[in-house]
């Protein structure tokens, strides 16, 4: 070895590496940067010395043919036969290649895959490295390079550094990286792509993306330019490693930006980054972007596997293509997918927003009839997501008998499947079997319980049918079972009692709601005043209401101008009068004609004195 070129004692510790004798490669190179040869580099300070003469005597070992044999060894195309004259047969007979064709081949060479000229060959520090890292030892590695420094004359050449990441990346030490980073003067795009990928070990998905916004100050001058074949691989790394961090941070438009911007640039990224670009945006649930991405995520479809498949499902389903959806999911068997309880639910789903109740009836069938062996699971997710197909299309009986088939399989529903039952049969006016559903739902005591918003919905349709009895007692069953009840739900309920003509039971209901410390909108209102004209006495309930109205946010004048128009039907001068007293202290609000047409109809009706004269006046 010390009789060679240092080239040639290169290409040995690279065969040694290459076959697993990481110790033996070691040894080799921190033995050539002991004597200090020429290709030791600037971090040996002592005097360079010859190196000793040793005795050789012909064969494997003789000029370019041993340089060779280290060469293909070290590539790992050439296996040693242990016969000197049959591996000198084979070098003799390997076909000779003239120099303008082997630079015209190195012009075809894709760019990732030429060498980097300014590396030349390895260095016996950085292969030193190498070998300790592939051997586990990567702690001894750093270790080496921290005493070398010490001894160096100048800064450590680029290839050291970036063996120092490889053995920050075995470690998972983002932090070392970063001080290693921090360190050198000549940063670069692959130093930068290198210790990213540290942090990406080390799953310190911010300091990824701190990594990455330092690092566009580098790459934003090619942006204008055009990036070159040497920066290109490791940009395209940098993007892909900022990717995943942004999926993990659910940073979706920080992923979108990054993507869209290598696009313009010409990166062609892999199917896997498109594909967690899509996962990120289906997480903020920006569906829209993510069908965007499907078919590049999905270019094949086989490497993406299963998991990615049923995110571009449900990707599918929320752009409203159930076809679509259909034709992915019957192409997995030719591919060699197997779909799982997810992709049937995707599918699944993809029909409920549809509203295609006789695609999920089939599918439900299908897997109910599948042979056993591979008979898909059945879970109550994907009775759930039939069922609310079925409550889309306006098909109650359907989703009646899935529930049924549910019960037959085994499988117990739970608050989703209830709810969106107890809606479709809302909607379809048919109030007493939500009842029956609501009784089921606390004899079984299913946990959680409903949220307003499902309560609420169940009873807007009971009152768009004047279900008034069906919905006192669902508010009953609600107050009992101390589920939340908001204004909406005293809205509706008073709603379907005024539909009705339930006055007295509306009147009820509102009292309740005062005392909750509720208040109807203008509709609800309206309609307590409505239900005031019915009942005796109503004058004096409506101008209670009225003075609460003012003690809040201030009634408007149509409403007093109903409330005084009340009250003069049945001649209460003084509570016409008090009224239109209050309109005239107000600074914002002035009575309306209709205002002093109730206080002169409550004069004539209570056969006041000088009911004539205060007529006039008020005119």
């Amino acid at each position: 070895v010390l009789q060679c070129r240092p080239q040639g004692a290169a290409s040995l510790v690279g065969a040694c590496q290459t076959s697993g004798r990481s110790m033996r490669a070691a040894a080799v190179a921190g033995y050539l940067a002991l004597l200090s040869l020429p290709g030791a580099g600037s971090f040996s300070t002592a005097p360079a010395r010859p190196p000793p003469r040793l005795k050789r005597g012909p064969g494997l070992l003789d000029g370019p043919h041993w340089r060779h044999l280290v060469a293909v060894a070290a590539d790992g195309r050439h296996q040693h036969t242990g016969d000197g004259e049959e591996d000198e047969r084979q070098h003799r007979q390997k076909k000779v290649v003239s120099p303008t064709t082997t630079t015209s081949r190195r012009r075809r060479r894709a760019p990732s895959a030429r060498k980097n000229a300014s590396d030349g060959h390895p260095h016996p520090v950085v292969a030193t490295m190498r070998a300790l890292t592939a051997s586990g030892k990567g702690a001894d590695a750093l270790q080496v390079m921290a005493q070398l420094q010490l001894q160096a004359a100048g800064s450590a050449p680029p290839a050291v550094y970036h063996e120092a990441f490889a053995a920050c990346r075995q470690l998972r030490s983002g932090d070392r990286a970063l001080a290693l980073l921090r360190g050198m003067e000549a940063k670069d795009l692959k130093s930068y792509s290198l210790a990213m990928l540290c942090c990406v070990k080390a799953r310190q998905w911010p300091r990824v993306m701190e990594l990455f916004r330092e690092m566009e100050g580098i790459w934003g001058a090619p942006t204008n330019g055009g990036l070159n074949w040497r920066d290109r691989p490791h940009f395209e790394k940098a993007c892909q490693y900022a990717i995943h961090a942004c999926e993990k941070l659910e940073h979706w438009q920080t992923s979108r930006l990054i993507y869209d911007k290598g696009a313009e640039l010409g990166v062609r990224f892999p199917h896997y980054t498109a594909a967690a670009v899509m996962r990120t945006a289906a997480k903020a649930r920006q569906w829209a972007y993510a069908e965007t991405l499907v078919d590049a995520a999905l270019r094949d479809v086989k490497a993406a596997g299963i998991i990615n498949v049923n995110i571009a499902l449900k990707v599918l389903g929320h752009a409203r293509q159930p076809e679509r959806t259909r034709r992915l999911f019957d192409k997995l068997p030719d591919l060699g997918l197997a779909p799982d309880q997810y992709t049937y639910t995707a599918l699944m789903h993809a029909y409920a927003l549809a509203g295609q109740h006789a695609a999920a009836l089939e599918l439900i069938q299908g897997m109910r009839e599948a042979p056993a062996g591979g008979r898909p699971m059945l879970t109550i997710t994907v009775f759930n997501s039939a069922i609310s197909a079925c409550e889309k299309a306006h098909r109650p009986a359907d989703a009646l008998r899935l529930l049924d088939l549910a019960l037959e399989s085994g499988l117990q529903p739970d608050v989703i499947t209830y709810s969106t039952l107890m809606v479709a049969c809302a909607k379809a006016g048919n109030a007493t079997r939500t009842l029956e559903l609501f009784g089921e739902v606390l004899r079984r005591d299913i946990h959680p319980k409903f949220d307003h918003v499902t309560m609420d919905l169940i009873l807007c349709n009971f009152a768009k049918g004047g279900h008034a009895e069906e919905a006192l007692e669902l508010l009953r069953l609600m107050k009992l079972n101390g589920m939340p009840i908001v204004d909406v739900a005293y809205n509706a309920v008073i709603a379907a009692c005024c539909r009705a003509e339930r006055h007295q039971a509306l009147l009820e209901v509102y009292e309740e709601m005062r005392s909750a410390g509720l208040q109807p909108d203008e509709i609800g209102y309206s309609m307590v005043l409505k239900a005031y004209e019915h009942v005796d006495r109503g004058w004096e309930g409506a101008a209670e209401m009225v003075r609460d109205l003012d003690r809040a946010d201030g009634a408007d004048v149509a409403i007093y101008a109903r409330v005084m128009a009340l009250a003069a039907r049945h001649g209460e001068i003084w509570t016409v009068a008090g009224l239109y007293d209050n309109l005239r202290k107000s600074r914002t609000k002035e009575p309306s004609m209709e205002c002093c047409n109730a206080l002169v109809t409550a004069q004539y009706k209570a056969g006041h004195d000088g009911a004539v004269n205060g007529a006039v006046d008020v005119l």
